[in-house]
């Protein structure tokens, strides 16, 4: 096959033409997985479960038999999502966010309101529709990061960068007007922010700043520090410009946020569940 020789719009004609034929093929391996556990076939092939006959007889990735799996279970008893799969109404990541809100008798509307949305937009969905409460603001230590520079042997290998590289910040919603933030801090803006809520006893007060167990902080504080400090940390994080202005890349407004190392997950989906505060 030499894509090459085709125009550009034959190019674009037949990647969309693929894009279709893979949301029916889901479709339908969902259908079959889904069939294959309602009658055993997975223990008569001498497997524990669905997911051990995906990894074993299938090839598929822990991962990809994980999603593929809880996919499978929802459209059985929810048929719509199956149809809406096979015509690109919705994909995966967004069923497997809504799989715990799909109730006998709402799950039609609530996957029709998640048609032809991103996956943040259905996180914002859920959190309109079902909103959850804050969550503690939580202070955890991180492991010091490693002296040594990446050795130069991985960009002569091509290999992937660090996982840490990978990660994104992470700002979830929990109801219309809260969200859930994830970010690295210095151990000066720690104690910036225990001396902010100290105003106030709690189990945060008798942890020192050099201790390994987490902290749990009054929202309140973070939310003071933030909001006093901005201005000095988007000066002091960049020289000044020569008309006494801070050159600052950062939007205004907004905090810096980086991503934090992975300390484990709710699922295979890589939902973390460590190092989360909200305000």
């Amino acid at each position: 096959m030499n894509l090459e020789d085709l125009s550009n719009q034959e190019l674009l004609s037949g990647l969309r033409a693929l894009a279709g034929e893979g949301h029916r093929v889901l479709a339908r391996l969902l259908a079959y997985l889904g069939e294959v556990e309602q009658r055993r076939l997975d223990l008569e092939s001498a497997c524990s479960s669905l997911f051990d006959f995906c990894v074993r007889r299938l090839g598929m990735s822990e991962d990809e038999a994980c999603r593929r799996v809880r996919a499978a279970r929802i459209v059985r008893k929810c048929p719509i999502a199956l149809s809406m799969i096979e015509r690109g109404e919705i994909h995966l990541t967004a069923l497997l966010l809504l799989r715990d809100h799909l109730t006998e008798d709402g799950y039609e509307e609530l996957l029709r309101a998640a048609a032809h949305k991103t996956k943040s937009e259905v996180e914002h969905l859920i959190a309109q529709r079902f909103p959850r409460p804050d969550a503690p603001v939580v202070v955890e230590p991180l492991p010091p990061l490693p002296l040594t520079p990446r050795s130069p042997h991985a960009a002569v290998s091509g290999g992937p960068p660090a996982k840490s590289d990978l990660r994104a910040p992470r700002i979830e919603p929990l109801s219309p007007e809260r969200y859930r933030v994830q970010f690295t801090a210095s151990a000066e803006l720690r104690r910036k922010i225990e001396r902010r809520g100290s105003c106030r006893p709690g189990p945060w007060a008798a942890q020192p700043a050099s201790s390994n167990s987490r902290s749990f902080l009054p929202c309140a504080g973070l939310g003071r520090v933030l909001a006093a400090g901005r201005s000095h940390y988007r000066c002091s994080a960049h020289p000044a410009r020569p008309d006494g202005r801070a050159a600052s890349i950062l939007s205004p407004g907004r905090a810096p946020i980086v991503p934090m190392q992975p300390r484990g997950g709710e699922d295979q989906q890589g939902c973390m569940s460590s190092g989360r505060s909200s305000w």
